[in-house]
C-alpha cells in the first residue's frame, strides 16, 4: 500500500469531516483520484464510532490499484466529538498495520 497516497488522502480531510458524527451509516468523504473513501460505519454498543477508509475502484494510487474494491485498509473506534488529530493519526497507525484496528485516544 503505498503509505504517501494514504497519508495525503487522511491530511486533505478537513477537520470538521473528522468530528462530531451523526450515529447513521454514511460516506464521510472520498477522493476518486487517490481512490480512498471514509466511512462511519455506526456506532458500538459502548458508544463509540467505527469509522473506517476503504479503497474505490480507479483511483491512481497503489491500493486502489492492487487491492479489490472496498478494502477496509484503516479502521479505528472513537468517541464523538472526535479529536481530529487524534482520529487522523489513529487511522494513519492502522494502515501502517495493514488494516488492524487502532483505539483512537481521547
Amino acid at each position: 500500500m503505498g503509505k504517501d497516497d494514504i497519508s495525503n488522502f487522511l491530511d486533505s480531510i478537513p477537520d470538521d469531516k473528522l468530528c462530531n458524527w451523526s450515529d447513521s451509516i454514511h460516506h464521510i468523504c472520498f477522493d476518486t483520484k487517490l481512490g480512498y473513501r471514509m466511512e462511519h460505519q455506526g456506532i458500538n454498543q459502548d458508544g463509540t464510532h467505527r469509522i473506517v477508509i476503504r479503497t474505490m475502484k480507479g483511483g491512481k494510487s497503489k491500493a486502489s490499484k492492487n487491492l479489490s474494491n472496498s478494502t477496509v485498509i484503516a479502521r479505528t473506534y472513537v468517541t464523538s466529538p472526535g479529536i481530529p488529530q487524534n482520529v487522523r493519526g489513529a487511522l494513519k497507525e492502522s494502515a501502517e498495520g495493514l488494516g488492524e484496528l487502532v483505539i483512537t485516544k481521547a
